[in-house]
């Protein structure tokens, strides 16, 4: 049990900083508007169910590479690596071009056109949803490697 502690707090602490960082971001924008908090939601939502799919590569690649780290397996280690990494940046690359493409049609499966500012509302979220697509290959690059590190 010990070990578990020593070894899953970091790991929680790390995942629950990030987590929560990402969802106080919802807090300054109470202040700019409704129409704001609305199209942050949204984009966050978009945002966060496409960070799961290279999140749970990650995952897989710490357990690869922590069972060939105890095999003293280096070549299984840097197979786990590379192989998560490759599939994560290929999963991500997708998912941007997807997202770029469809951004107006994302938003608009969340606002209903009788909602109020629903207009207003789509475009910014369009706008937040194309600043989140920018970041999807580094976050999944970093959340694959952390994953590795981690095994």
């Amino acid at each position: 049990m010990r070990q578990l502690i020593v070894i899953g707090t970091p790991v929680s602490v790390a995942i629950f900083m990030e987590s929560g960082l990402f969802s106080a971001t919802a807090l300054p924008m109470g202040v700019i508007s409704t129409t704001a908090v609305a199209a942050h939601q949204i984009a966050f939502q978009v945002a966060t169910a496409l960070f799961m799919i290279p999140f749970c590569i990650g995952m897989a690649v710490s357990v690869r590479v922590g069972h060939a780290l105890g095999r003293n397996d280096l070549s299984g280690i840097r197979r786990a690596g590379a192989a998560g990494m490759l599939l994560g940046i290929l999963i991500a690359a997708i998912a941007t071009i997807a997202v770029v493409g469809t951004r107006f049609e994302i938003a608009g499966l969340f606002i209903g056109q009788s909602a109020t500012n629903a207009e207003a509302t789509i475009k910014l979220t369009a706008t937040l949803i194309l600043v989140g697509a920018s970041f999807f290959m580094t976050d999944a690059v970093q959340s694959i490697a952390a994953g590795g590190l981690r095994g």
